[in-house]
């Protein structure tokens, strides 16, 4: 038995010998004194067994642990008594963790299993103070990296490979506090709210691959509605010391302001893209190397190129294909380009910001006339060129056309001035002539002579009425017809004798139009006589007559409506260039015999009906004309025939001209005609002469009256204060030269017909029986 104990004893020696625990027997007391130290308190602590045995254990305790020590003593002997008073024996054992200080004089913390071994306390003691520093560490990284999860306003997320939710930051859980609790679930179910991994997911891509992923997803309110847009990023998480992948990270940033603002911007962008689409005006746009980013539509018509052989060719490559061929040379495109990178390397040049004007050529081989501002746009890395254009060819034809319409005008002032004394000279000597034709006045031989006369007047008249018409005396009196005869009727004319042969090509559905007769054959009559002149040799002339209908798309300066268009071409020997800009101005020529009149009549009488005339001419290849005429909304209306005899008539009628060569000569001329006539030098006399002989019941039966009268009352006052005597008065006005539009629309101003001067026996007995007949001419 006994050999047995020893041999127990034995082996607890060993054991408490090569153990690396710490094993300690102290007295039980208060304040216990060590009886035993294992060797292993060499190893851990440095002190060797004497160094310790016999002296108080709580000496080596740290003074704040003593605290955690005493209570635990006087709990083991209270234990200790109640056993004895009991007879029961206790057993009594707990686990403290304390500071012990070793040889060297460093704290190691130990946690002690202390139990109460008959009359001894047993401690059984482990140095956990590099577990105890490990553990700090752990829960003050754990701290750290809260802290920074916390302070990050963007989402974080932590997904195991099962694509369950092992941790989310504060960001997260305020986004998805719908769907808490997060942790433990799907991150398809809390985040989106769908049963099954999302489409394009960035953590399904980062599990299959590894690699980070990337997405923009919605941010799914409570209502499963998309409240807004996340921009959410995936990281493969890993285990530092393996390598080994252990789940996922993911990174979620709220784009909802940004993507708005994307949007408004792309709605932004796209309502200035269409804008510009649809400006008249023309935009280019380069980037930084002078390469063209933009060429809207208006660009495209106004050059005539589109975009698709514009984008991606350097600028000065096009401008250089615009120009007019004279400047198409190696220098002049190297002076391009030179300009061109000057400006994107400096943003300065004196063509910026200042609007000039550039011709420019379209393939079709037209030109336009171009307005153009340049400018650039100044960027991170450079400066981009930016160009407007504008379109003025149009508004350039306009302004020449005022230009010539004001010089017609001032030289009109003075035409108009001869034209109307010639034509009170011409009244008198016409109208004498025609009396003297009478068959009662002259013999056969006189009777020629007075024909030839009248014919050489008549010529005379023809030439007044051209400087009438180019000094807008010439009003058009008008009336709805078809022009289709007239051109005939006055190129057959026109032609008679001629080596030249006509071709016509008139459309069978031509337009009415309103006009003056006499001035549109006038106008078509000049310029046959004209393209005739210019075929000495003989050749064909070719007139077309045709509907058109003008819109801003033709370069014609009138407004958009229906015409017609009649040209007249000649293979005649052409107009050189530099004459072009002329042949309408007043009094040029280069015929020796012309009077420079027709071209600017022709004009004038086409300006005057709303209507515009222009010339394309080829030396020695031809010229054609071409005037366009306002079509009419009216029906064409029958007129009576011309009577082809003087018809005569009887009553009083009243003169009123402040010419007595004028008067002399209508009194004549009616008295011829079986009227009864009295004489009036102005409107006042007029007018007293008429109040007596409507007095006493001796009224005239017509009044004729010279619109015009230097320093006296003239038509236009006159017939309005007779009209007031007698409204049924029947007034006649008759001029020679009238600046207003009454001549052309006589029935406004009260008057009943209307004679022009200078007039023949003929026209006064046809314009008389026709309003004392109750019509009106």
């Amino acid at each position: 038995m006994e050999g047995k104990t020893l041999h127990h004893e034995e082996k607890y020696r060993l054991i408490t010998e090569h153990t690396s625990d710490l094993i300690a027997i102290t007295t039980f007391a208060v304040n216990p004194v060590y009886t035993y130290i294992s060797p292993s308190h060499k190893r851990a602590m440095g002190y060797d067994p004497e160094d310790l045995i016999g002296k108080p254990s709580l000496d080596l305790i740290h003074p704040d642990d003593k605290k955690k020590l005493l209570p635990l003593l006087i709990t083991y002997i209270n234990q200790k008594a109640k056993g004895l008073l009991t007879g029961k024996e206790l057993e009594i054992s707990e686990t403290v963790q304390f500071r012990a200080r070793d040889k060297s004089g460093n704290w190691h913390y130990l946690e002690s299993t202390v139990n109460l071994v008959q009359d001894e306390l047993l401690f059984v003691s482990r140095d956990v103070t590099e577990r105890n520093r490990a553990e700090h560490e752990l829960r003050e990284s754990t701290r750290f990296l809260s802290n920074i999860l916390s302070s990050i306003q963007d989402g974080i997320s932590i997904l195991d490979r099962d694509m369950n939710v092992l941790m989310v930051n504060p960001v997260m859980k305020l986004w998805y506090s719908h769907a808490i609790p997060l942790v433990g679930r799907k991150c398809y179910e809390v985040f989106h709210g769908r049963p099954e991994p999302c489409i394009n997911c960035p953590a399904c891509h980062t599990l299959a691959t590894g690699n980070p992923g990337h997405a923009v997803v919605p941010l799914m309110g409570a209502d499963g509605v998309n409240s807004g847009w996340l921009d959410l990023f995936s990281f493969p998480l890993r285990d530092v010391s393996t390598g080994d992948f252990v789940g996922i990270i993911e990174y979620a940033r709220d784009i909802t302001a940004h993507k708005k603002a994307d949007e408004s911007l792309r709605a932004s962008e796209q309502k200035l893209r269409s804008i510009m689409e649809h400006m008249p005006d023309g935009i280019v746009l380069t980037d930084e190397q002078g390469t063209i980013i933009e060429w809207n539509r208006g660009m495209e018509l106004i050059t005539g190129r589109q975009k698709e052989h514009t984008l991606g060719r350097p600028l000065w490559d096009v401008q250089y294909e615009m120009a007019n061929p004279e400047d198409q040379t190696p220098a002049y495109r190297e002076q391009l380009a030179s300009l061109i990178r000057s400006i994107l390397h400096t943003g300065k040049s004196p063509v910026l910001n200042t609007s000039s004007e550039k011709e420019l050529l379209r393939p079709d081989g037209t030109r336009r006339l171009m307005q153009v501002l340049i400018f650039i746009i100044q960027t991170d890395t450079g400066f981009l060129i930016g160009s407007i254009g504008r379109d003025i060819t149009n508004q350039k034809l306009m302004e020449k056309e005022l230009q010539k319409v004001e010089k017609l005008e001032s030289l009109g002032i003075l035409a108009g001035g001869i034209a109307h004394d010639f034509n009170n000279i011409l009244t008198a000597i016409l109208g004498n002539v025609s009396l003297a034709k009478m068959p009662s006045h002259a013999d056969e031989k006189t009777f020629k002579r007075l024909t030839d006369a009248e014919k050489a007047c008549e010529r005379a008249r023809d030439l007044t009425q051209q400087l009438l018409t180019f000094a807008k005396g010439g009003a058009p009196i008008k009336k709805t017809v078809a022009v289709a005869d007239l051109i005939r009727e006055t190129a057959g004319f026109a032609l008679r004798g001629s080596n030249v042969r006509s071709e016509m090509n008139i459309a069978d559905d031509l337009w009415a139009v309103d006009i003056d007769e006499g001035q549109i054959s006038q106008v078509i009559h000049n310029l046959i006589i004209n393209a005739d002149q210019s075929m000495p040799q003989g050749g064909i002339l070719r007139l077309r007559a045709e509907n058109v209908y003008i819109d801003a798309k033709k370069a014609v300066p009138l407004p958009q409506g229906k015409y017609i268009a009649i040209s007249i071409a000649d293979e005649g020997v052409g107009i050189p260039k530099e004459y072009v800009a002329k042949i309408f101005d007043p009094f040029f020529t280069t015929k020796q015999k012309g009077s420079g009149l027709g071209l600017a009549t022709a004009y004038s009488i086409i300006n005057n009906h709303g209507g515009y005339i222009t010339v394309e001419s080829t030396p020695s290849r031809g010229s054609t004309f071409t005037f366009y005429l306002p079509a009419s909304a009216k029906k064409l209306k029958s007129t009576d025939p011309v009577p082809e005899t003087i018809p005569t008539g009887k009553g009083k009628i009243l003169v009123m001209d402040d010419e007595e060569i004028i008067r002399t000569v209508a009194h004549d001329i009616l008295n011829s005609l079986g009227y009864e006539t009295h004489l009036a030098c102005d409107g006042a006399e007029a007018l007293e002469l008429y109040c007596k002989a409507k007095e006493t019941g001796q009224a005239y039966a017509a009044v004729i009256m010279d619109l015009t009268i230097p320093g006296g009352m003239g038509g236009e006052e006159a017939v309005k204060k007779l009209l007031a005597v007698d409204p049924k008065a029947k007034v006649i006005v008759s001029s020679g030269y009238a600046t207003g539009p009454i001549m052309s629309n006589f029935k406004a101003y009260g008057f009943s017909a209307v004679i022009t001067k200078p007039y023949r026996i003929a026209d006064m007995g046809a314009t008389l029986h026709l309003v004392l007949n109750g019509n009106s001419t």
